[in-house]
């Protein structure tokens, strides 16, 4: 049974374009207890058990789901009733939002954790030295555009109504697409000051290794909006 566990996204769907960014939330978890398999959580939870093999009917309802298994029993496909046309596949990795959610958690944590030092210790900043205080700056205002670029991406592009989307491109999206390009900037201008901070032993060892977590967070972040195809125009 555990075979059939995972998380599964469409086959139709959007490779090379930022319609891409609208599969981040489509993706399908299947999880295995008791020898039977739920889809979806919470109140639009279903549960399903076998009834032959590959194949399981929904307890307590009439929907049915199957698998695609290859030559050694891997599965290749997973295939919805209600969607017959559209059968997905397992995901990668690099395309499960679980996995992207974890690297956006971490990294937010770290970029708060930087506004709030410098919120607090303001004082400090202006009495360091002008390259130390130009590597703080930047960190704080690299984690601030960071937050404030995630937030405008599931503002703006996710919220977009069918119809802009299908026949139009918003001036807010045009907008919105140059937040990533600036953040990739910044992340280039913070990962070399890091390389000046430890060549220079700028404040303690601690702070180094914070400041160079935050940089690597914001590269993370940039990998994020190109893995998406929202680091540029990707029109159709």
């Amino acid at each position: 049974m555990q075979k059939y566990a995972g998380s599964y996204q469409f086959t139709r769907r959007n490779h090379t374009d930022i319609d891409k960014f609208f599969s981040f939330l489509t993706q399908i978890n299947v999880a295995v207890s008791d020898n039977r398999l739920s889809l979806g959580s919470g109140a639009e939870q279903q549960i399903f058990a076998p009834i032959a093999p590959n194949l399981f009917q929904e307890v307590g309802g009439t929907h049915q789901i199957g698998f695609r298994t290859d030559a050694s029993g891997k599965v290749t496909h997973l295939l919805l009733d209600i969607f017959p046309e559209m059968p997905l596949e397992p995901t990668p990795l690099l395309d499960q939002s679980k996995f992207w959610f974890l690297l956006i958690g971490i990294s937010s944590v770290l970029f708060i954790s930087v506004l709030t030092g410098y919120a607090y210790n303001r004082r400090e900043i202006k009495a360091m030295p002008k390259a130390q205080k130009w590597a703080v700056q930047l960190s704080a205002a690299t984690a601030a555009w960071t937050l404030a670029t995630l937030v405008a991406t599931f503002v703006v592009v996710l919220n977009m109504e069918l119809l802009d989307r299908l026949s139009r491109v918003t001036l807010s999206l045009n907008l919105y697409l140059f937040m990533p390009i600036l953040l990739v900037l910044l992340t280039l201008a913070m990962m070399a000051l890091s390389v000046m901070a430890w060549k220079n032993k700028y404040w303690t060892a601690l702070k180094r290794v914070h400041y160079s977590l935050v940089a690597l967070s914001a590269v993370a972040m940039s990998l994020f909006f190109y893995h998406w195809n929202l680091l540029g125009w990707h029109f159709g």
